[in-house]
């Protein structure tokens, strides 16, 4: 998978990529590196210099789409009032200000902006695969400083209907810091970016420190450029200045946010102390508790909620693989959603994007009452299984929570960026294998040049700690039926909370070493479950599991193209590589000097999503 620069310009457009740890701009058939952001329709699409020596109609060759994206009304353009000076069509349709090709002929259609922007998008992709001699799907892509939120959403979807994959929108002045950061090493320095183009004027002063990029005040106009010096109507403003962004993993059992204090990351704490915050919401009349504190509401467990994480994306709930495990659940679901106050006048739906989205607020909120500051935007990490549903959901809460997303981060790419802006890896072959309360994501990424590339992805987003709960829930429950088969534990919601309570922390006490652990609960005065575990017994319970880790392992590999002997490091993130038969099966197959655990696997995530955070502003 390649992904690619691009600068998409009022006036001229440029693609870039990496060559040599280096950045290149790919020239076009004229020899020119950059390409006028120019479309024609007529017989067929032609862009750049081909659309302006072309015959066609001067009226159905478009320009100036990065002016019009995003504007629903004409009148409304600070500019509206050069509109006799274009030699194109306008017109607002369903509140969108665009073109009209063909005015007034049968043939006459109506084009948006992102339509355009598309076209051109759709050139510097082919170009670039032309010269890479392969496919390109991702792209990182610049507009303007002061941007609007619709202007960005119309520029998300032209895009999306380039058929480019988004790996992030970064501001044009940010872009240029970097690269020149790239060929001066500016070290630590304050910067003014004066990047005056054809459209646009941004200007921003930026912080360097440690080749981190921090943002400190945006102004300029998006109507001020060289092609409208006879007269733009100058609107200022300042953006971004003084907010704060957080990078959060959003997990399935867990989750955890982080912030970069003085250089590097900190994982920030709950009002108890703790650095994580497990993944559970409790509505109770109007009230809404967030991780410990709704484990221990004492409300109906129908509307104590969690794995949010497995139900999001999900449209029917018998799809979920996990939906034969639905008897172990206290809650009530439906249609891949909760359902609360089941039966009553004050039932209600709940999708998963609700619950994940309380917990998002509950992390923005212990960040804000930490920092002692506003915070608008986040890198969420996602799992790297992830499919465009799932993606989907998780934005939109993302969006109830208030945040601004800056970037949907891959969770082992985050845990790799965490390791490496701590050990400082050179030019290394790594598998981050990252394996948590819901979902096992492993992939294979290289070093190279001070670059991290993804090379490959697997794992299996129905594996995880929650399925081994689930082993020792049903296996405490069949020898509690042996001495009691008259009295069904699975009918009793209060008793299934406090056994996977007690199989989980079973789990984990074996899983330092314990040599046995008793999964006791209380039934009642004259009965209760006590249920011997062992390490070993562990481990025969739950081979299955173990095995299916171990062959996505080498299922990875085998897309990598690699045998074990050419990976350097292998990262282990998630509460789940804490287990002592896990990591002996790890160091068998790539020896023990290669496992890596030195940050805590619970809160490696979230740390990669406080770097990204602090070094991109989207």
């Amino acid at each position: 998978m390649v992904y690619i620069g691009i600068d998409l310009g009022t006036t001229y457009s440029c693609v870039s990529v990496i060559e040599n740890g280096k950045p290149n701009a790919i020239h076009h058939d004229d020899g020119k590196n950059i390409v006028p952001s120019v479309v024609a329709y007529g017989a067929e699409i032609l862009i750049g210099n081909d659309s302006l020596s072309s015959n066609i109609d001067m009226s159905n060759i478009l320009y100036d789409s990065k002016r019009l994206i995003g504007w629903e009304f004409l009148h409304n353009l600070p500019n509206a009032e050069t509109r006799q000076l274009w030699t194109f069509n306008v017109a607002t349709r369903d509140k969108c200000a665009g073109y009209v090709l063909n005015k007034g002929q049968p043939n006459e259609r109506f084009l948006k902006p992102e339509e355009v922007s598309a076209e051109i998008l759709k050139y510097l992709k082919r170009k670039a695969e032309k010269y890479l001699n392969q496919k390109v799907t991702g792209v990182v892509v610049t507009v303007p400083a002061l941007f609007q939120d619709n202007q960005k959403a119309a520029t998300k979807k032209a895009i999306e209907l380039a058929g480019l994959e988004l790996k992030r929108l970064l501001h044009e002045p940010n872009a240029a810091a970097i690269a020149y950061n790239t060929n001066h090493q500016l070290g630590n320095s304050k910067l003014l970016v004066f990047d005056f183009g054809g459209g646009t004027l941004d200007v921003s002063i930026l912080e360097m420190i440690r080749n981190n990029v921090d943002v400190k005040a945006v102004d300029g106009d998006t109507r001020l450029a060289n092609s409208t010096a006879f007269g733009a109507t100058k609107q200022p403003k300042i953006d971004s200045f003084g907010t704060v962004s957080i990078g959060i993993n959003l997990g399935m059992t867990y989750s955890c946010v982080a912030i970069i204090k003085n250089g590097q990351p900190v994982a920030i704490p709950n009002d108890d102390g703790q650095r994580t915050l497990p993944s559970v919401v409790a509505f109770n009349d109007g009230e809404i508790l967030v991780g410990n504190p709704a484990w221990n509401r004492n409300t109906d467990l129908s509307n104590i909620l969690y794995d949010s994480k497995r139900l999001i994306g999900w449209h029917v709930l018998h799809d979920l693989p996990i939906a034969e495990d639905r008897h172990l659940w206290t809650f009530n679901a439906n249609c891949a959603g909760y359902i609360l106050n089941r039966g009553t006048s004050k039932e209600k739906f709940i999708t998963p994007e609700e619950v994940s989205a309380e917990i998002l607020k509950k992390l923005k909120a212990n960040a804000e009452k930490h920092l002692s500051t506003k915070v608008t935007g986040a890198v969420v990490t996602v799992s790297a299984l992830f499919n465009s549903d799932q993606i989907g959901a998780t934005k939109r809460a993302v969006k109830l929570a208030g945040l601004e997303l800056k970037y949907l981060l891959e969770e082992p790419t985050s845990a790799a960026i965490a390791y490496n802006h701590k050990k400082k890896f050179e030019n290394s072959k790594l598998l981050i294998f990252d394996f948590g309360g819901g979902t096992l994501d492993i992939s294979i990424a290289e070093i190279k040049d001070k670059n991290l590339e993804v090379k490959a992805v697997d794992g299996d987003t129905q594996l995880g700690g929650q399925d081994f709960d689930g082993k020792l829930m049903k296996y405490s429950i069949d020898e509690f039926a042996k001495s009691s088969s008259n009295y069904d534990i699975v009918k009793k919601p209060k008793l299934i909370r406090r056994l996977r309570a007690a199989c989980k922390e079973g789990k984990e006490a074996l899983s330092f070493n314990l040599s046995s652990y008793n999964i006791h609960i209380d039934i009642n005065d004259e009965l209760d479950l006590n249920v011997a575990m062992t390490p070993n017994k562990l481990n025969e319970l739950c081979k299955e599991l173990y095995d299916r880790a171990l062959k996505q392992v080498d299922s990875v590999l085998y897309i990598a193209q690699l045998e074990e002997s050419q990976i350097d490091h292998v990262i282990l993130v998630g509460g789940m590589t804490r287990i002592p038969f896990l990591q002996q099966k790890l160091a068998d197959k790539f020896g023990q000097d290669k496992l890596k655990f030195d940050i805590n696997p619970d809160e490696a995530v979230a740390y990669g999503a406080a770097i990204v955070a602090n070094a991109i502003e989207v």
